[in-house]
């Protein structure tokens, strides 16, 4: 292994970092509905959006993955995998969203577009950690805004309260004598 190969590895984790989080903000800034949504699912039902976002990525994955690998079926399969990326881009704009208002809770002063950066290179951050970030964060994560991400598409929600309003009935006018 020469010097050349260390700066390859550290150039290329580097780019990927960087894609991620502008992946990330991109994704934020664009679909601000859907990531709003995909927030709010972390918020209520983390564990289950992270058993539901591992079931997808371990079977749409791995048929993806399968499917890449395939000689005439391998276009389907890029596409499965694209969508799934698609889908971890768009929940992972939600937990940074989210992180973004807890730390904007915290500091007043920091600007939304601020805060969002940095909760995204936080997040993208957490998983370089080695061997917790590798192992737990980063799949954590990735499972979590996977299901956050098809939650988002599918558009779930909580619940809301139901605002009633008091109506009149309306009293037909009196007529004459």
């Amino acid at each position: 292994m020469t010097f050349g190969d260390v700066l390859a590895v550290v150039a290329s984790a580097l780019a990927l970092v960087v894609t991620l989080w502008a992946g990330t903000l991109v994704f934020a800034l664009l679909f601000a509905k859907k990531a709003r949504v995909a927030a709010d699912a972390a918020t209520a039902h983390p564990a289950r959006l992270g058993f539901g976002g591992a079931a997808l990525g371990v079977l749409a994955g791995g048929a993806g993955l399968a499917l890449a690998n395939a000689g005439g079926f391998a276009i389907i399969g890029w596409v499965m995998l694209g969508l799934l990326l698609a889908l971890a881009l768009l929940g992972s704009a939600g937990l940074s969203l989210l992180l973004a208002d807890r730390m904007r809770a915290e500091d007043r002063r920091l600007r939304p577009l601020a805060a969002l950066g940095k909760s995204s290179l936080l997040l993208i951050g957490a998983g370089l950690i080695p061997i917790a970030g590798w192992f737990a964060l980063f799949p954590a994560l990735l499972f979590v805004s996977l299901g956050a991400g098809y939650a988002a598409v599918l558009n779930w929600r909580r619940p809301q309260p139901v605002a009633t309003q008091a109506v009149t009935p309306a009293l037909p006018a009196e007529t004459g004598p």
